[in-house]
C-alpha cells in the first residue's frame, strides 16, 4: 500500500471514530457514562490495529 491511501485510510478511520464518539455520547447521556467508555476502548483498538498495516 502507498503512504498515501494509509493516509488517507486513518483519517477515515479517525473522522468514523468521532462520530462513533459522539454518538455513544449522545446515546449514553447522563445515565449511561460507561457506554461512552466502551465505545472508546472499542475505537481505540480499532485503529491501532488500522494503523499497523
Amino acid at each position: 500500500m502507498s503512504d498515501n491511501f494509509i493516509r488517507h485510510l486513518i483519517s477515515l478511520a479517525v473522522t468514523i471514530a468521532v462520530g462513533l464518539a459522539w454518538l455513544s455520547g449522545y446515546f449514553s447521556s447522563l445515565n449511561g457514562w460507561w457506554w461512552t467508555v466502551f465505545g472508546i476502548i472499542i475505537i481505540y483498538v480499532i485503529i491501532y490495529k488500522l494503523i499497523e498495516v
